[in-house]
């Protein structure tokens, strides 16, 4: 059991953000360490004006949480990494570190592991304490100091009860132009993980290991459970695909009118030509 656990996603606002939505992937990972913590602490510093996450530390801290999922600033970042006090057990995850994980174990002493995929399984195998060297996606230093990389974690669905920990949220979420909040309160839900389609022009299907991210759905039920404890007016589907399923959409806005859910959603859709008949009309 950890004392505290402070989760960080370490970006700032800048003139290029248009806008700031919440960390959903670390919101899951902190939902995940729920029975295995005594606190939970959840940052952004897209809403902070501290300078560093050391302000957020106290005696207790006895694991940090970084999500590294963008390129940039990174440099501020390792920065701020190698500033924790060296015997507080810090976890790096998010798409730009699942890409590298090599890079961070390198040029960050004080980081002990690299979760290189989603991270909810991971984070609580870690919390378990089970042996680093059974846990699937995990990189980390071996006993002679090099790096060692685990087999790659299988793409599975999201648990139909695991629910992101809103509560940790330190402020409200809002639809922005140019920087001035609309007053609109926005939030995101994922529906399902992975694509199913092969489009050439798309890396995002595929994770860093070449290995393609199958499309893995939640059920409508826990969909809709999840939205109905949503107190924002504007929800984004973060699916690469929302609409893959028909029938299962139509599940979904079954479940919303049933239960008398009034909201806005913006969705991903990938629009797909059907052959069609042609007949020929000859004039002549």
């Amino acid at each position: 059991m950890f004392r505290r656990v402070l989760c960080v996603f370490p970006y700032r606002w800048t003139r290029s953000s248009r806008i700031s939505f919440p960390p959903l992937g670390l919101e899951y990972v902190a939902a995940a360490l729920r029975p295995h913590a005594e606190r939970i602490d959840l940052v952004n510093f897209r809403h902070e004006r501290a300078p560093s996450t050391q302000p957020f530390l106290n005696p207790e801290t006895d694991m940090v949480c970084y999500s590294i999922n963008w390129p940039e600033d990174l440099e501020r970042i390792r920065d701020d990494i190698n500033a924790l006090p060296p015997e507080v057990l810090t976890i790096l995850g998010g798409r730009t570190a699942t890409e590298d994980p090599r890079h961070w174990l390198e040029t960050c002493p004080n980081v002990d592991a690299v979760v290189c995929g989603d991270g909810e399984q991971a984070i609580a195998e870690i919390a378990e304490s089970r042996p680093w060297s059974e846990i699937a996606g995990l990189a980390h230093r071996g006993r002679d100091g090099q790096v060692v990389f685990n087999r790659p974690r299988a793409n599975v669905p999201l648990d139909d009860n695991l629910m992101p920990a809103r509560e940790l949220r330190r402020h409200a979420y809002y639809l922005t132009s140019k920087g001035v909040s609309t007053g609109i309160k926005v939030d995101q839900v994922a529906g399902s993980r992975g694509c199913p389609f092969n489009c050439k022009f798309c890396n995002f299907s595929i994770n860093p290991w070449g290995v393609k991210r199958c499309w893995a759905p939640r059920s409508p039920e826990s969909i809709v459970r999840e939205i109905e404890q949503i107190d924002a007016d504007l929800v984004f589907f973060v699916d690469d695909v929302f609409t893959h399923q028909p029938d299962r959409v139509a599940d979904i806005c079954d479940l919303l009118i049933a239960k008398g859910i009034r909201k806005h959603y913006i969705v991903n859709a990938r629009l797909g030509r059907r052959p069609t008949s042609i007949t020929r009309v000859s004039t002549g």
